[in-house]
């Protein structure tokens, strides 16, 4: 009788182990379709990230909505006589004491 005990006790728990396995089976399934999912969703996104980033769409958007064209002539030095640098210097000095 306490053989008989021992083993529906054993084979209790080995069918509980079953169960369990197959659970966790079941969640390893769910989480490597839902893994699957993510990693398509981050090509997706990837792949608009490079789609609106492409220079020809920003060409794009910068000259019909910025009204930026590309320059065609280089651009030119700019020289400033020192002397006039010290006379606007003057003139913002003497500005700035007056208030």
């Amino acid at each position: 009788m306490l053989a008989l005990l021992v083993f529906a006790i054993a084979i209790v728990l080995y069918i509980g182990n079953i169960i369990a396995v197959n659970q966790l089976m079941r969640d390893i399934g769910e989480l490597e379709t839902r893994h699957r999912r993510i990693l398509q969703e981050q090509e997706i996104l990837r792949a608009q990230v490079n789609r609106m980033s492409s220079l020809d769409r920003i060409q794009k958007l910068a000259e019909d909505q910025l009204q930026l064209k590309i320059p065609t002539t280089a651009p030119l030095w700019i020289t400033v006589d020192s002397s006039r640098i010290e006379d606007v210097e003057q003139a913002t000095a003497d500005s700035e004491r007056r208030f």
